[in-house]
Protein backbone atom coordinates (compact mmCIF):
# COMPACT_ATOMS: atom_id res chain seq x y z
CA UNK A 1 0.00 0.00 0.00
CA UNK A 2 2.77 2.26 0.76
CA UNK A 3 4.55 1.61 -2.73
CA UNK A 4 0.84 2.51 -4.38
CA UNK A 5 1.20 6.18 -2.18
CA UNK A 6 3.99 6.68 -3.51
CA UNK A 7 3.37 6.36 -6.68
CA UNK A 8 -0.06 8.22 -6.41
CA UNK A 9 2.15 11.47 -4.84
CA UNK A 10 4.57 11.23 -7.69
CA UNK A 11 1.86 11.14 -10.24
CA UNK A 12 0.30 14.35 -8.59
CA UNK A 13 4.34 16.06 -9.01
CA UNK A 14 4.25 15.16 -12.52
CA UNK A 15 0.88 15.38 -14.06
CA UNK A 16 1.38 19.44 -15.04
CA UNK A 17 4.28 18.44 -16.92
CA UNK A 18 1.55 15.51 -19.24
CA UNK A 19 -0.39 18.05 -19.36
CA UNK A 20 2.27 20.66 -21.46
CA UNK A 21 3.30 17.94 -23.31
CA UNK A 22 0.36 16.80 -24.44
CA UNK A 23 -0.79 20.10 -25.25
CA UNK A 24 1.86 20.56 -27.48
CA UNK A 25 -0.08 18.81 -29.88
CA UNK A 26 -2.77 20.68 -31.00
CA UNK A 27 -1.75 21.32 -33.80
CA UNK A 28 -3.26 23.47 -36.80
CA UNK A 29 -2.71 23.74 -40.54
CA UNK A 30 -4.59 26.85 -41.79
CA UNK A 31 -7.73 27.16 -40.54
CA UNK A 32 -8.16 23.79 -39.49
CA UNK A 33 -6.89 22.13 -35.73
CA UNK A 34 -5.93 18.66 -35.80
CA UNK A 35 -6.83 16.38 -32.90
CA UNK A 36 -6.40 13.98 -31.33
CA UNK A 37 -5.58 10.66 -33.22
CA UNK A 38 -4.22 12.75 -35.92
CA UNK A 39 -1.09 14.81 -35.78
CA UNK A 40 1.39 16.32 -37.83
CA UNK A 41 4.26 15.58 -35.14
CA UNK A 42 5.32 11.92 -35.23
CA UNK A 43 4.76 12.35 -31.28
CA UNK A 44 1.02 13.33 -31.56
CA UNK A 45 -0.59 10.99 -34.31
CA UNK A 46 -1.29 7.50 -32.55
CA UNK A 47 -0.44 5.18 -35.67
CA UNK A 48 0.81 6.01 -39.29
CA UNK A 49 -2.45 6.28 -40.93
CA UNK A 50 -3.58 9.17 -38.63
CA UNK A 51 -0.04 11.34 -40.02
CA UNK A 52 -1.31 14.94 -41.36
CA UNK A 53 0.88 16.84 -43.73
CA UNK A 54 0.48 20.56 -43.80
CA UNK A 55 0.71 21.40 -47.45
CA UNK A 56 2.41 24.85 -47.73
CA UNK A 57 1.22 25.38 -44.05
CA UNK A 58 -2.12 26.04 -45.35
CA UNK A 59 -3.87 22.56 -46.38
CA UNK A 60 -3.65 19.53 -44.27
CA UNK A 61 -3.69 16.31 -45.83
CA UNK A 62 -4.13 12.38 -44.70
CA UNK A 63 -1.40 11.30 -45.62
CA UNK A 64 -2.01 7.40 -45.99
CA UNK A 65 -5.29 8.30 -48.63
CA UNK A 66 -3.71 11.40 -49.46
CA UNK A 67 -7.22 13.44 -48.88
CA UNK A 68 -7.77 17.00 -47.79
CA UNK A 69 -9.20 17.77 -44.32
CA UNK A 70 -12.00 20.47 -44.66
CA UNK A 71 -12.32 20.11 -40.79
CA UNK A 72 -15.35 19.60 -39.03
CA UNK A 73 -13.93 17.02 -36.35
CA UNK A 74 -15.80 14.97 -34.76
CA UNK A 75 -14.58 11.69 -32.20
CA UNK A 76 -15.48 9.93 -34.98
CA UNK A 77 -15.79 11.39 -38.16
CA UNK A 78 -13.80 13.96 -40.00
CA UNK A 79 -14.98 15.82 -43.63
CA UNK A 80 -12.45 15.05 -46.28
CA UNK A 81 -12.21 16.37 -50.39
CA UNK A 82 -12.81 13.58 -52.48
CA UNK A 83 -11.88 13.49 -55.38
CA UNK A 84 -14.82 13.22 -58.30
CA UNK A 85 -14.96 10.01 -60.90
CA UNK A 86 -15.26 11.07 -64.53
CA UNK A 87 -16.43 10.53 -67.73
CA UNK A 88 -16.77 11.97 -71.38
CA UNK A 89 -14.75 14.54 -70.19
CA UNK A 90 -11.30 14.53 -71.53
CA UNK A 91 -10.12 17.76 -70.21
CA UNK A 92 -10.75 16.44 -66.56
CA UNK A 93 -9.46 12.64 -67.26
CA UNK A 94 -11.84 9.93 -68.16
CA UNK A 95 -12.17 7.39 -65.37
CA UNK A 96 -15.50 6.64 -66.42
CA UNK A 97 -15.21 2.80 -64.49
CA UNK A 98 -13.04 4.57 -61.64
CA UNK A 99 -12.66 3.72 -57.86
CA UNK A 100 -11.50 5.46 -54.46
CA UNK A 101 -9.96 2.93 -52.51
CA UNK A 102 -9.56 3.41 -48.69
CA UNK A 103 -8.95 -0.54 -48.21
CA UNK A 104 -5.24 -0.43 -47.11
CA UNK A 105 -6.44 2.00 -44.31
CA UNK A 106 -8.64 2.49 -41.08
CA UNK A 107 -10.99 4.78 -42.90
CA UNK A 108 -14.59 4.28 -44.70
CA UNK A 109 -17.54 6.18 -45.80
CA UNK A 110 -20.03 6.44 -43.05
CA UNK A 111 -23.53 6.24 -43.80
CA UNK A 112 -23.87 10.01 -43.43
CA UNK A 113 -22.95 9.98 -47.52
CA UNK A 114 -24.72 10.15 -50.32
CA UNK A 115 -24.51 8.75 -54.04
CA UNK A 116 -24.65 11.75 -56.51
CA UNK A 117 -24.07 11.97 -60.50
CA UNK A 118 -23.50 15.37 -62.39
CA UNK A 119 -24.93 15.52 -66.04
CA UNK A 120 -27.70 14.12 -68.23
CA UNK A 121 -28.37 11.05 -70.59
CA UNK A 122 -26.65 8.41 -68.10
CA UNK A 123 -27.50 5.65 -65.53
CA UNK A 124 -25.08 6.19 -62.69
CA UNK A 125 -24.07 2.90 -60.76
CA UNK A 126 -22.10 2.50 -57.17
CA UNK A 127 -20.37 -0.87 -56.56
CA UNK A 128 -18.91 -1.94 -53.47
CA UNK A 129 -16.51 -3.35 -55.59
CA UNK A 130 -16.11 -4.14 -59.03
CA UNK A 131 -19.14 -6.49 -59.80
CA UNK A 132 -22.38 -5.50 -57.27
CA UNK A 133 -24.19 -2.92 -57.41
CA UNK A 134 -25.57 -1.22 -54.50
CA UNK A 135 -27.25 1.66 -55.57
CA UNK A 136 -28.04 4.23 -58.44
CA UNK A 137 -29.64 6.83 -60.10
CA UNK A 138 -31.09 8.47 -63.54
CA UNK A 139 -29.82 11.53 -64.86
CA UNK A 140 -32.42 13.63 -66.48
CA UNK A 141 -32.62 13.57 -70.20
CA UNK A 142 -29.72 15.56 -71.96
CA UNK A 143 -32.40 18.80 -73.58
CA UNK A 144 -34.87 18.32 -70.16
CA UNK A 145 -35.21 21.99 -68.65
CA UNK A 146 -34.56 20.74 -64.58
CA UNK A 147 -33.33 22.92 -61.34
CA UNK A 148 -30.67 20.17 -60.91
CA UNK A 149 -28.62 18.61 -63.81
CA UNK A 150 -27.71 15.31 -61.83
CA UNK A 151 -29.24 12.65 -59.84
CA UNK A 152 -28.82 11.00 -56.51
CA UNK A 153 -29.66 8.15 -54.19
CA UNK A 154 -28.42 6.68 -50.44
CA UNK A 155 -26.05 4.07 -49.78
CA UNK A 156 -27.21 1.80 -46.87
CA UNK A 157 -23.84 0.45 -46.66
CA UNK A 158 -20.55 1.72 -45.05
CA UNK A 159 -17.48 1.74 -48.03
CA UNK A 160 -14.26 1.17 -47.28
CA UNK A 161 -14.34 1.48 -51.09
CA UNK A 162 -16.32 2.21 -54.38
CA UNK A 163 -16.47 1.61 -58.13
CA UNK A 164 -18.91 4.27 -60.13
CA UNK A 165 -19.76 3.96 -63.65
CA UNK A 166 -22.00 6.23 -65.79
CA UNK A 167 -23.77 4.17 -69.11
CA UNK A 168 -25.60 6.44 -71.36
CA UNK A 169 -28.95 5.53 -72.07
CA UNK A 170 -29.43 3.23 -75.04
CA UNK A 171 -31.93 5.57 -76.75
CA UNK A 172 -30.48 8.87 -75.59
CA UNK A 173 -28.00 9.58 -78.46
CA UNK A 174 -27.24 13.20 -77.08
CA UNK A 175 -25.94 11.78 -73.98
CA UNK A 176 -23.29 9.24 -75.34
CA UNK A 177 -21.19 11.89 -75.67
CA UNK A 178 -21.97 14.02 -72.25
CA UNK A 179 -19.38 14.97 -69.94
CA UNK A 180 -20.89 13.22 -66.66
CA UNK A 181 -19.26 12.83 -63.10
CA UNK A 182 -20.42 10.71 -59.87
CA UNK A 183 -19.10 10.67 -56.41
CA UNK A 184 -19.95 10.01 -52.86
CA UNK A 185 -21.07 13.22 -51.09
CA UNK A 186 -21.67 14.44 -47.44
CA UNK A 187 -25.26 15.50 -47.07
CA UNK A 188 -25.98 15.95 -43.09
CA UNK A 189 -29.83 15.27 -42.40
CA UNK A 190 -31.18 13.71 -44.86
CA UNK A 191 -34.40 15.19 -43.49
CA UNK A 192 -33.65 18.71 -44.79
CA UNK A 193 -31.37 17.69 -47.88
CA UNK A 194 -31.05 20.33 -50.92
CA UNK A 195 -27.95 19.07 -53.73
CA UNK A 196 -25.15 21.79 -53.26
CA UNK A 197 -25.72 24.56 -55.94
CA UNK A 198 -22.24 24.73 -56.22
CA UNK A 199 -21.24 21.21 -57.07
CA UNK A 200 -21.66 21.21 -61.04
CA UNK A 201 -19.57 19.61 -63.66
CA UNK A 202 -16.38 21.38 -63.07
CA UNK A 203 -16.12 20.16 -59.40
CA UNK A 204 -13.11 18.44 -59.33
CA UNK A 205 -13.64 17.00 -55.52
CA UNK A 206 -16.95 17.35 -53.08
CA UNK A 207 -16.72 16.93 -49.07
CA UNK A 208 -17.09 14.04 -47.89
CA UNK A 209 -17.36 12.28 -44.37
CA UNK A 210 -15.01 9.62 -43.37
CA UNK A 211 -15.07 7.30 -40.21
CA UNK A 212 -12.47 5.09 -38.81
CA UNK A 213 -12.35 1.81 -37.13
CA UNK A 214 -11.51 2.85 -33.46
CA UNK A 215 -10.66 -0.69 -32.48
CA UNK A 216 -8.05 -1.35 -35.61
CA UNK A 217 -5.62 -3.75 -33.85
CA UNK A 218 -2.80 -1.29 -35.25
CA UNK A 219 -3.70 1.26 -32.72
CA UNK A 220 -3.49 -1.09 -29.63
CA UNK A 221 -1.03 0.23 -27.42
CA UNK A 222 -0.86 3.74 -28.38
CA UNK A 223 -1.69 5.37 -25.52
CA UNK A 224 -0.66 8.48 -23.93
CA UNK A 225 1.83 8.50 -20.72
CA UNK A 226 -1.16 10.31 -18.94
CA UNK A 227 -3.67 7.09 -20.01
CA UNK A 228 -1.02 4.49 -19.35
CA UNK A 229 -0.43 6.07 -15.78
CA UNK A 230 -4.77 6.48 -15.10
CA UNK A 231 -4.97 2.64 -16.29
CA UNK A 232 -1.90 1.21 -13.91
CA UNK A 233 -3.74 3.01 -10.90
CA UNK A 234 -7.01 1.53 -11.81
CA UNK A 235 -5.59 -1.60 -12.13
CA UNK A 236 -4.09 -1.62 -8.66
CA UNK A 237 -7.02 -0.27 -7.30
CA UNK A 238 -9.16 -3.03 -8.87
CA UNK A 239 -7.00 -5.52 -7.67
CA UNK A 240 -6.66 -4.16 -4.19
CA UNK A 241 -11.01 -4.32 -3.91
CA UNK A 242 -10.64 -8.03 -4.62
Amino acid sequence: MGVLRLLFYFTLLVWPSLQEEEGKCVEKCGNVTIPFPFGIKPECYTDPSFQVTCENGEKPYISRINMEILGSFTSRDVIVNNPVIYSNCPSKGDNGSGDVDLTDSPFFFSGNNLFGSIGCGHSATVFSNRTDPIGGCLQPRCGDVTEFQGCYATVSENLTSYTAKMSPFTNESNGKNACTSAFMLYVGNFGHFTFPRDINIDSTHVPATLEWKTFDPKLKGHYSLRTMIFQFFLSRFMKWNH
